[in-house]
């Protein structure tokens, strides 16, 4: 998988040197200034000066969706089930009964959220 020429990588452009925050679920996971990112197989990694290192990483998976309101500087990865199964609903039930070991990752049928309004 590669995310050039996307909207992934375009909405990555747009956060490039904006003070950030990474929310889910209202927690914050860490914020900064984003000053470069970088894609491995399937995870994103942002590199970010926060209040704690000067040179921070972020690594979180690739979403399977991704709404962008740059008028309001806010970037919404999705990682909800559903969006995963858009094109076979039918498989949603079954990844429902994953163990929970895997249920208990923190992008699980979640929405990321990063305001770039900080």
């Amino acid at each position: 998988m590669n995310i050039n020429d996307t909207p992934l990588e375009e909405a990555c452009k747009f956060l490039l040197q904006k003070n950030l925050s990474f929310e889910i679920n209202n927690k914050v996971l860490n914020s900064g200034k984003l000053i470069l990112f970088s894609q491995k197989n399937f995870f994103l990694t942002f590199s970010i000066n926060s209040n704690k290192k000067d040179k921070d990483k972020v690594e979180i998976p690739i979403p399977y969706g991704i709404e962008t309101h740059y008028d309001e500087n806010l970037i919404y990865f999705d990682y909800r089930l559903k969006t995963l199964c858009k094109t076979s609903p039918e498989i949603e039930n079954y990844l429902k009964i994953y163990p929970s070991k895997v249920r208990g990752n923190k992008f699980w049928d979640t929405i990321l959220t990063i305001d770039a309004n900080h």
